[in-house]
């Protein structure tokens, strides 16, 4: 068995920024195959030989982002996070960063090979932030005011399941027709944005 990297990107609840978790940890033959070696003669390069470790981002804009993660944290035998701004993948500070798939392409060059994975990541933060503000607009006080209310709830929860499928599947073009479905929900609802 070679080596595996495992990572996962997750985002900030303002949608400002995205976390980088470093998954790959130390060899065991039976629970991590994949790992870095350890200290009894495991058949994976050790972490002491890597030399680098990106990080490639390519949002829907095409254009590629590079985050050099060896010089920042080497330890790469451990589990870490290394929090990505929307600064490091072209946008303006305090902007949030768009519902899109990006893609993010890891990879580490130890004892002179090199080692990659790459994932895709449905970023939703805003998509869910404004079903959620759509919901916290229902007024369980008036029957009437519920009526369109819950209509309107029902109609982006449905959209935003459906981009989440879409995402899942792969489906790109899917995807963005219905998340420019919901926007327009979003847009015609004076949706506010996400604070936490």
């Amino acid at each position: 068995m070679s080596l595996v990297l495992k990572f996962k990107i997750c985002e900030s609840s303002n949608c400002s920024k995205l976390i980088f978790s470093e998954l790959t940890g130390v060899y065991n033959v039976t629970t991590n195959p994949g790992g870095w070696f350890g200290i009894y003669g495991d058949p994976n390069p050790q972490i002491a030989n890597a030399t680098s470790a990106i990080l490639t981002i390519t949002p829907s804009s095409g254009t590629v982002y590079s985050i050099n993660l060896f010089d920042t944290l080497p330890t790469l035998d451990k589990t870490f996070e290394y929090q990505l701004t929307n600064e490091d993948f072209g946008y303006t500070t305090g902007k949030k960063i768009q519902d899109q798939i990006i893609t993010f392409t890891y990879t580490v060059i130890a004892s002179g090979v090199t080692y990659t994975q790459t994932i895709y990541k449905a970023l939703l933060c805003n998509s869910r932030c404004c079903v959620d503000n759509i919901l916290k607009s229902v007024d369980t006080e008036c029957n009437e005011c519920n009526d369109a209310a819950m209509k309107r709830y029902t109609q982006a929860r449905l959209i935003l399941d459906i981009i989440e499928s879409d995402a899942e599947c792969g489906n790109i073009s899917f995807f963005n027709k219905s998340l420019a479905q919901l926007n327009k929900i979003c847009s015609d609802t004076n949706c506010k944005p996400c604070n936490k």
